[in-house]
């Protein structure tokens, strides 16, 4: 049951069981996204034991034409927060957001962070 519970609350959005448990063993997961610019991937952003990371892709790091992003300055480094950085997290749209309090920020950046009109990067979750 408890392994059919969590399969509803990643893919369904309607569980409404205790949100703590379901951090909790999301945090226990590596879950990941792609952040390309048309056919170019620029990195890759993982949420892990309640920790996102943001690192850009080797394609990204060797090319020139487009520039790093503000908040990652430095192609090199691995960046780590426990906080989801505004760039990503603007992609949730903040009426979401603030309502929607049941669902995680991996969930909500799933559901509605693929892209967006704000700019031209797509944002997709690896499987």
């Amino acid at each position: 049951m408890k392994r059919f519970k969590k399969i509803l609350s990643r893919h369904l959005f309607w569980y409404e069981g205790d949100k703590s448990q379901i951090a909790k063993e999301e945090s226990q997961n590596v879950t990941n996204f792609k952040l390309s610019y048309r056919k170019l991937p620029i990195g890759i952003l993982s949420y892990s034991n309640n920790e996102w990371h943001f690192a850009y892709s080797d394609e990204f790091k060797s090319q020139d034409k487009i520039p790093y992003i503000i908040n990652f300055p430095n192609k090199e480094k691995e960046y780590k927060s426990k906080e989801l950085w505004p760039f990503f997290s603007s992609r949730i749209p903040s009426r979401i957001n603030t309502v929607d309090e049941k669902y995680s920020m991996v969930e909500l950046l799933d559901k509605y962070g693929y892209k967006v009109i704000t700019n031209p990067f797509v944002l997709a979750k690896l499987s």
